[in-house]
């Protein structure tokens, strides 16, 4: 990977939401209900601020963008409570297999643990032995927008007592159930 790449809050970025937009668009478009672009810029414009959720960075390469993460609450009604989540990781395709990946997934841990966050969940449909070597942990299964994605969990600070000692946690607390298609906020 290269030294150039560095990670910025998209804040600094915002002529970025389009290109970004476009991109999680054709990357996530089997997952779930279509989302139209113009509605993936509005939530991606909802996260330019500097410090709370929801926020996203991006890594850019000399001038070029070439990845993103997102770290997102979730409100769910039936349960009155809200999680942080990790979303939108994604790297362009010439950029994959480098480890860029796996420094924005840590970028944004580290700037969950930065905001006192304890655990951070997230839903993938194919990525779940990415994630399993990074150290996050299955939870279940579940439906988003119709479709099965694998739930994970990750615990950021270890001396929370809770410790799994294998790739699946059964007794660290399940997320809120997901909530239906029209609250699922970002993928």
């Amino acid at each position: 990977m290269s030294d150039s790449i560095q990670i910025h809050n998209l804040n600094n970025f915002p002529d970025s939401v389009p290109s970004l937009a476009q991109w999680h668009q054709q990357e996530w478009r089997g997952v779930g209900r279509v989302v139209p672009v113009t509605r993936r810029i509005q939530r991606l414009r909802s996260h330019l601020h500097d410090n709370s959720l929801p926020n996203t960075w991006i890594a850019i390469d000399g001038g070029t963008l070439v990845g993103s993460v997102s770290l997102v609450d979730y409100v769910f009604q039936e349960a009155q409570d809200t999680s942080a989540w990790l979303a939108n990781l994604f790297v362009i395709p010439q950029y994959r297999h480098r480890g860029l990946g796996r420094r924005l997934l840590q970028f944004a841990q580290d700037q969950a643990n930065h905001s006192d966050l304890r655990r951070l969940f997230l839903f993938t449909p194919n990525r779940r032995y990415f994630y399993q070597q990074q150290g996050w942990y299955f939870s279940h299964q579940a439906r988003v927008q119709g479709d099965w994605v694998d739930v994970m969990v990750k615990q950021l600070n270890p001396d929370d007592g809770v410790q799994c000692q294998s790739r699946i946690c059964p007794h660290l607390p399940s997320p809120p159930p997901l909530s239906p298609p029209s609250q699922v906020h970002t993928r």
